[in-house]
């Protein structure tokens, strides 16, 4: 079963990798990538599907 928390911190995982990234880059990443899956969620896509 799919858990988006759990990719949802595997993503950020891979951004925390990125030292070209400073923290307040990848925390606004992490708001738009959950507002679009809020987004899609919405429009009847799955949690996988959304992400």
């Amino acid at each position: 079963m799919f858990d988006l928390e759990k990719a949802i911190k595997l993503w950020r995982k891979t951004l925390n990798k990125n030292s070209a990234l400073e923290d307040g880059y990848k925390e606004e990443l992490e708001c738009h990538l959950r507002d679009k899956i809020e987004y899609l969620i919405e429009g009847d896509s799955s949690e996988k599907n959304a992400f």
